[in-house]
């Protein structure tokens, strides 16, 4: 009997000796589970490609998809914030904070590779072809659309190529705009917007709406009446004496706005193209992100952050 539970001992280490050599080396197996050491740098090289890969990598699934979604939930979350609440010091602390964030889940993916040891159990998941569906589907089709679906419904930004809206504006000033609020959605007088040009949808203007639906507008000799009632406008800049100096009156019509440009003898708009229907409105300016003065080649640093009224 002894010399059978010998020989059956003999024959199980027989089986195991085969099994383990057909295990690439650098790996090992215990109960049938692979064993394979995770490599620090190739955990934070994942995360630094796509945030939150290099957590899968140690086979952390749940918390790198946490990740994933943290990392561009806080690009959304602060962008928000800018339109909300400007201020020079929140708009310079925006971008390192996005870097912050994208530089812990690169730490924190390479700090739990290293503690793992050569004790980590491949994962169903730890595949070379499953890396490669998560790079392309987050690279290329979640990411690009999370990003087009928060400018086209929260925030947006748009750069001012013309003076049109001089001295509010300048050219070069790169404008944040809102989308989602009531606000943005029904402006009033005063409003600063963004809309399609009526005569090409494929054009982005900006102007400051001076009508609203039922209002009389008219300009005569540069001053501007609505309802027959001169209005202040400390915005706006004249330079120079034409056939702009006059026009109306005209009726606004409902669902419909009354725009002009600040720069009232250098702007095409409602003068010209006629009224903006409410549904050619993308969003309303709320801030001023920062200004590149292409002329001179440096950043307008005063003009970061600033609040439009």
């Amino acid at each position: 009997m002894q010399e059978r539970r010998r020989s059956g001992e003999a024959r199980e280490q027989g089986i195991e000796v085969i099994m383990s050599s057909n295990i690439p080396q650098g790996s090992a197996s215990v109960s049938g589970t692979a064993i394979k050491p995770r490599k620090w740098w190739a955990a934070g090289l994942f995360s630094l490609f796509i945030p939150g890969l290099g957590q899968i990598y140690n086979g952390q699934a749940k918390k790198g998809t946490l990740f994933y979604f943290l990392a561009q939930g806080i690009v959304i979350a602060l962008f928000v914030i800018m339109v909300m609440a400007p201020s020079f010091i929140l708009y310079l602390g925006v971008f390192p904070a996005i870097f912050a964030v994208h530089v812990f889940i690169i730490l924190d993916a390479a700090f739990t590779a290293h503690r793992s040891g050569r004790n980590y159990q491949l994962r169903f998941y730890n595949k070379a072809y499953v890396y490669v569906l998560i790079i392309v589907f987050a690279g290329l089709a979640l990411g690009p659309s999370l990003s087009y679906a928060w400018k086209e419904f929260l925030v947006e930004a748009y750069r001012l190529p013309s003076a049109s809206m001089t001295p509010t504006f300048l050219p070069g000033d790169r404008l944040l705009v809102d989308k989602f609020t009531q606000a943005s959605k029904n402006p009033e007088r005063g409003d600063i917007i963004v809309f399609q040009y009526p005569k090409d949808k494929g054009r982005v203007f900006v102007k400051r709406v001076v009508g609203v639906a039922g209002d009389v507008v008219e300009l005569r000799d540069k001053q501007l009446f609505i309802n027959s009632d001169p209005v202040s406008e400390n915005y706006v800049e004249y330079t120079m004496e034409g056939p702009r100096s006059n026009f109306g009156p005209v009726t606004v019509t409902p669902n419909s706005f009354f725009v002009m440009g600040d720069n009232r003898d250098n702007s095409q708009d409602s003068r010209v193209f006629g009224l903006v229907e409410k549904n050619k409105v993308i969003g309303k300016v709320r801030a001023i992100c920062w200004s590149w003065d292409r002329e001179h080649g440096h950043m307008r640093w005063e003009r970061i952050g600033s609040a439009v009224q």
